[in-house]
């Protein structure tokens, strides 16, 4: 799967994140192309990306799913509210910002 990480030096170059499997799904909204990360547990980031990443939803964590259908409803102006479980990565710094 091909990945885009401009500007996010900081990511890891592969899908394991300190040990854990992390997972990726691409979106497209209304903004341009996103990438949505997690684990099966927590998700780890959403951020917009310069070129679209192919992804399947074949063994993709429901986490995942939950997160992109919480997108669209967004989108579509009939939630502003996200029910997710987040598990961020970071500095100390980064994390209080």
């Amino acid at each position: 799967m091909e990945r885009s990480y401009r500007g996010r030096e900081n990511l890891p170059p592969t899908g394991d994140w300190q040990g854990e499997e992390v997972s990726e799904i691409a979106y497209l909204s209304p903004l341009g192309p996103m990438r949505i990360a997690g684990l099966v547990s927590a998700m780890r980031e959403v951020a917009f990306c310069k070129t679209e990443i192919p992804s399947t939803d074949d063994s993709v964590p429901d986490m995942l799913l939950v997160c992109r259908s919480q997108l669209d409803e967004y989108f579509r102006g009939k939630s502003q509210v996200f029910d997710l479980k987040l598990e961020p990565q970071g500095t100390a710094f980064q994390k209080r910002i």
